[in-house]
């Protein structure tokens, strides 16, 4: 079960996180990833009475993090004296809000508050990124800002000349247009599944293996026989609903996609 995706949260010899009747323990939810352990510098089990059977793990989270991919606050530049300063200011109302918890609605509240409190700070202390105006597509690229540019430009010849081939010529690049836009969706979604599979997948089945008496996780497709673990899974899943090619998608986009199905006699006048 600990491989190297894991870690250990409680110190060793620290106070036990289940303790119930007399029972006590340090169960699974004490692990934690390495990419979580990376940014605590250290954690304790805390004695105060919770909600439940188990005990809470404070943890401190390092103060050199710098997450510079933040699209909102820019942190390249940051006065840590600064936060520490503002967080003060909150620092008793806060405390004295979360030892005040006697229900689930009032723990719902006080992280509100608390989510509130850290954003009131960072934007005191951070300065806000510029607006780059409109947002970017992910899944754009230069060969569809090319072909959008090759698609107004046959558009305005249709307009100016009013010819069958003109506008049908217009009708079909349109439609190869629609096709390029979608093929590019769906390759930006699959790269994005198969980023999310080896991301996670480790993860999934040492989850399901604890659960499920150490079988991983398994899925049969129609026409297969034999079950595989997550990411051969996951592989499958992937390729049979984004099976489709871009050739199949054009080849049939002037039926599917254009703006009217186009008569035979028009796309043999256009000949």
């Amino acid at each position: 079960m600990f491989c190297v995706d894991y870690g250990i949260v409680n110190n060793p010899g620290d106070h036990p996180t289940y303790h119930l009747q007399g029972r006590f323990g340090c169960p699974d939810l004490t692990i934690a990833s390495n990419l979580f352990i990376e940014h605590v510098c250290g954690w304790a089990v805390d004695l105060t009475e919770s909600c439940s059977d188990h005990r809470f793990i404070r943890f401190q989270i390092r103060a050199d993090i710098v997450f510079k991919r933040n699209s909102y606050y820019d942190f390249a530049h940051y006065s840590p004296l600064k936060a520490r300063r503002k967080f003060k200011e909150l620092e008793y109302e806060l405390v004295s809000l979360i030892n005040n918890c006697g229900s689930v609605q009032d723990i719902d509240m006080a992280l509100n508050q608390f989510y509130a409190e850290i954003d009131k700070t960072c934007k005191f202390v951070f300065k806000r990124k510029k607006s780059g105006g409109r947002g970017s597509l992910k899944w754009w690229n230069s060969e569809l800002n090319v072909f959008r540019k090759r698609i107004k430009a046959l558009y305005l010849k249709h307009i100016r000349t009013g010819t069958l081939s003109d506008k049908i010529f217009y009708y079909i690049e349109m439609a190869r247009y629609k096709s390029l836009i979608n093929m590019t969706k769906l390759s930006s979604w699959r790269a994005f599944c198969e980023g999310e599979r080896d991301r996670f997948g480790s993860i999934f089945n040492t989850i399901m293996s604890k659960n499920r008496g150490s079988s991983l996780v398994t899925a049969t497709l129609e026409g297969s026989d034999q079950d595989s673990d997550f990411r051969d899974t996951y592989t499958k899943l992937v390729e049979h609903h984004f099976s489709i090619t871009s050739e199949t998608v054009v080849e049939n986009a002037v039926l599917t996609d254009s703006h009217r199905p186009i008569t035979k006699a028009e796309l043999g006048s256009a000949v």
